[in-house]
């Protein structure tokens, strides 16, 4: 049985009302996500986001199981979890209009869920986006339980901002068109948050010019950008660079030919500026640090491409 939302909280049975220092505890976790995100983009590391402060102490934002509620928190879960080791597809439905989430196997807690999409209570939703050790989470937040199906037993989980301000009501009334925009928004980050997993991956972690490792500083660069016909979201498109080369062959000052060398405009480093002959001209003519998998290299048309651009 599919269960709508509700205009007005639905009974359920151990149903618990929210109380003010419920509405705290929520409000402080979606703050702190905001503060994640601020810092550290949709890469956030697992230890950033174990737990969030609260008064004088801090609390849980999840916990082992996929759908977690703390035990300071008496309405329901806090936050859902998922991970892009699969098929990342799979998980958006509908054309983008929905999230499918599997039932956890404790009743309780798909209870507990079901309360909250009754009740319109937002909830922060991670997905892994990378894999232990040192895992880090894409944080989506707040997030919404839209609907439900007992019998396939999965939940519909949006990215709604909308629904806040007007409520159920006025998001069953709210166009397919606004209604997609926000999916389209959240579909947008996993693709790029499994993007960027996947071209980390195959460069080991490193840039592929300067072969810095620190990774909360490595993006997965686009090659030809997504915005355009051939940009698709795959490692032969991609480039491990670090933040001050991505940003450098974004502009065009750093660009790499279709034998992977590296070239550099002269004219944009000023002849005093020592660090930056260092940053950038010092790997003219060098060649790239390739993955160990040829299959896995640079599209050399691709690469054709930009540099006749």
């Amino acid at each position: 049985m599919r269960g709508p939302v509700a205009s007005t909280p639905t009974a359920y049975p151990g149903e618990v009302l929210p109380t003010p220092r419920d509405i705290r505890i929520r409000a402080a976790a979606l703050a702190w996500c905001e503060q994640l995100r601020a810092r550290w983009g949709d890469h956030v590391p697992a230890a950033e986001a174990r737990r969030f402060p609260f008064e004088d102490g801090s609390i849980f934002l999840y916990g082992q199981q996929g759908i977690f509620k703390p035990r300071e928190l008496g309405d329901g879960p806090l936050s859902i979890r998922t991970s892009l080791s699969g098929p990342y597809q799979d998980e958006v439905r509908d054309g983008g209009e929905s999230i499918r989430y599997d039932y956890s196997p404790r009743p309780a807690e798909n209870e507990g869920l079901k309360r909250l999409a009754a009740e319109m209570t937002p909830v922060v939703y991670l997905v892994q986006v990378k894999p232990k050790p040192a895992p880090e989470y894409m944080i989506v937040a707040p997030a919404f339980v839209l609907d439900w199906n007992d019998a396939a037993r999965t939940f519909e989980v949006s990215y709604q901002p909308a629904a806040v301000a007007g409520g159920a009501e006025e998001l069953r009334e709210t166009s397919v068109l606004e209604k997609r925009y926000g999916l389209q928004v959240l579909r947008a980050r996993l693709h790029q948050a499994h993007f960027r997993k996947e071209v980390l991956s195959a460069y080991r972690n490193r840039c592929a010019v300067c072969e810095l490792r620190v990774r909360p500083l490595l993006d997965g660069a686009h090659i030809v950008p997504d915005s355009l016909p051939g940009g698709d979201p795959v490692v032969q498109n991609g480039l491990s660079l670090c933040a001050l080369h991505h940003r450098a062959f974004d502009r065009r000052i750093l660009r790499v030919d279709e034998d992977y060398r590296i070239d550099v405009d002269p004219a944009a480093i000023h002849a005093r500026d020592a660090e930056a002959r260092r940053a950038l001209l010092d790997h003219r003519g060098a060649r790239l640090v390739l993955p160990p998998r040829r299959e896995l290299w640079p599209d050399p048309e691709r690469l054709r491409r930009v540099l006749g651009a």
